[in-house]
């Protein structure tokens, strides 16, 4: 029985694991583009004045230059990951 527990625990730490790489290589595929436009109070759409910032295809994420660049760095994408 602890034995067959052992085996189940193990088979799910590696489902994660191939879970996290997944996502890892899905997040380094993305097309980041760099934000050109934001909604006001009134939901138009103003020029973006501000600071460097890319978007995902769905514009609901965003990440700052400094964090497109821990994907791409090997040792720092382990922490991405995390």
């Amino acid at each position: 029985m602890k034995h067959t527990l052992e085996l189940e625990h193990h088979y799910h730490q590696q489902q994660r694991l191939q879970q996290q790489q997944q996502q890892q290589h899905q997040r380094q595929q993305e097309k980041w583009t760099r934000k050109k436009v934001k909604s006001n109070n009134s939901g138009k759409k103003c020029p973006w004045t501000g600071p460097a910032q890319f978007e995902d295809p769905s514009g609901k994420l965003m990440m700052l230059p400094s964090d497109l660049v821990l994907t791409k760095d090997a040792k720092f994408n382990e922490w991405v990951v995390k």
